[in-house]
């Protein structure tokens, strides 16, 4: 892969690709690594995905599983549109940019399983755990299913 290791042979796409929904092989290492990543974590009662996705149709796959197998209640999606990332300006003008196009209008309550494709870019992590929290989340756990190399 180009900029991400995909250890989960599908959830990044070839640039052009079109999204698709996730494969079982792709959902069941999804629930894999939420089983390893989550022990002797508390169990969330809510998850969502972060952010506008770049692959919107195969988190939303991967977000409804783990929300049906954990039992969890599926959080509506946040509003707003992710503005693209510029790396002439600065950090601060970025999370700023994400502060103002991003918004979550929609109460939340207990602890929520924030589901992520990448570690690519902290601050849209920070930023939606931010909205969440807002929302009267009491607790937001990150969970990125690819980390950036």
């Amino acid at each position: 892969m180009d900029e991400h290791t995909d250890a989960f042979g599908g959830l990044s796409k070839e640039p052009g690709a079109p999204d698709a929904p996730a494969s079982e092989m792709l959902v069941g290492a999804a629930r894999v690594a939420y089983a390893k990543w989550s022990e002797g974590q508390s169990q969330p009662v809510s998850c969502i995905a972060a952010c506008p996705s770049t692959i919107p149709v195969r988190m939303g796959t991967i977000v409804g599983a783990l929300a049906a197998h954990l039992e969890l209640r599926r959080l509506p999606e946040f509003a707003g549109t992710l503005p693209p990332f510029d790396p002439e300006r600065s950090r601060n003008h970025h999370i700023g940019a994400l502060l103002q196009a991003l918004r979550y209008p929609h109460n939340v309550k207990g602890h929520v399983l924030l589901v992520t494709e990448t570690t690519a870019d902290p601050w849209t992590l920070l930023i939606a755990s931010h909205l969440l929290r807002e929302a009267g989340a009491g607790k937001v756990t990150p969970m990125a299913l690819l980390a950036a190399i």
